[in-house]
Formats: C-alpha cells, sequence, structure tokens
C-alpha cells in the first residue's frame, strides 16, 4: 500500500497562541462582568505600542481596544504624528473594569494588573516595538522601571502621552492645546528614533 500524505497542520502565529491562552481568563474578578476579552489593534510586529490602561464600554461590547471616542480621538492623534510607523494598541488589562451598579471604575487595580501582566509582557516581545507609548497616568506608572512590580517592557524608550478620554472630559477651551502637546510629544520621539537610526522606513508589519 503506498504511503498516505502527511498534510501539514496549519501554522499558529504567536499572536493567535496568545489569544486561545487568553480568551478564557478567569485570573481575577473582571472576568466576571466582562462582555469580551480585547486582545489589542493595530498591526504585528509594529515600531511603536501603545499601552492603555483598561476597555470601556464599547471596548467591551466590540472587543478590541480604543474603539470609544478616546479611540477615536487617540486615532486621531497617531494619523498626525507617526507617518508611515506602523503601530498597535492594548491595554495594561484586557477585561473592562466594572464596580458597583455596574459602573467603570476610574482606573484597574493592582491585583488586575498583575493577573494580566504576564499576557502584556508577552505581547509586547511579539510587537517587537522600537518605541513603547504609555496613554495615560495608569499605565505610566505601572509601566515605570522603579515602580516594583511594574510591567517588564522590552528596552527601547518609553514616553507617555495624556490619555484621550482625559483630554474629552477636559474643559473644550484647551482641549486642542492637550491634542496637540501629544502630537507634538510623539512627533519628537519620533524624530528622535529615526536621527538614531531605530525606526526603519519601510512598512514592515502585517494586520491581525
Amino acid at each position: 500500500m503506498p504511503t498516505p500524505v502527511r498534510k501539514s497542520l496549519p501554522t499558529v502565529s504567536p499572536y493567535q497562541q496568545l489569544v486561545a491562552e487568553w480568551k478564557d481568563c478567569t485570573a481575577c474578578e473582571l472576568h466576571a462582568t466582562r462582555q469580551r476579552v480585547c486582545f489589542a489593534r493595530g498591526k504585528l510586529p509594529a515600531d511603536v505600542l501603545f499601552i492603555g490602561e483598561a476597555p470601556g464600554l464599547s471596548e467591551d461590547a466590540i472587543g478590541q481596544p480604543f474603539v470609544g471616542p478616546a479611540g477615536e480621538l487617540l486615532d486621531h492623534v497617531i494619523a498626525k504624528s507617526l507617518g508611515d510607523l506602523t503601530w498597535c494598541l492594548t491595554n495594561l488589562v484586557m477585561c473592562a473594569p466594572y464596580g458597583e451598579n455596574n459602573r467603570k471604575l476610574a482606573e484597574p487595580d493592582m491585583e488586575h494588573v498583575d493577573a494580566c501582566k504576564p499576557r502584556l509582557e508577552y505581547f509586547a516581545r511579539i510587537v517587537e516595538p522600537k518605541l513603547i507609548v504609555t496613554v495615560g497616568k495608569c499605565a505610566m506608572e505601572y509601566c515605570n522601571p522603579m515602580y516594583r512590580d511594574h510591567v517588564k517592557l522590552p528596552l527601547v524608550p518609553i514616553i507617555t502621552i495624556t490619555h484621550p478620554a482625559a483630554i474629552i472630559r477636559s474643559p473644550i477651551v484647551g482641549q486642542s492645546l492637550a491634542i496637540q502637546r501629544c502630537i507634538t510629544t510623539l512627533r519628537s520621539a519620533v524624530s528622535d528614533l529615526r536621527e538614531g537610526g531605530g525606526v526603519e522606513g519601510d512598512m514592515r508589519a502585517n494586520p491581525f
């Protein structure tokens, strides 16, 4: 009898493997009230990795980070800042943190961040970023190497911009200035990378 043809198994990417391992996560209490796990949005690998704090109502409903009004504003800032550089977005935690009466908490607790930390650290290695941007104070604090239990990220430059949700909540008179400050901060960091040879000019990433 002829030897049967062996078909190769489909290749599973590191990101697909990550999703498979974490899509049903119950590591912290946030899983009890979430609708969907929010992993990431953008391209892999990517030149720039943005890390926010947690999904909101819009994100929890759709299953992607930064898709509500704050996400639209962040997309605008990115479009004005990064040029042809590739990027992706994620959060400290994958599940929306709800408090009493199903109201979103101001920020995730340390317990939530610690439970999600292995996922974020592995994802950051998959991204292979040349620049990391923490979005908002909460992400900045947990990703700060000075913090004892900080998220261990690739050794690349890290900068911080104001969270777009905070800009939206601020008085209208100051919103334009805050947005321009974010754009200027990002442009400056990208310029430093280009001058130092830290960013390739070609598009090297694939959507996921």
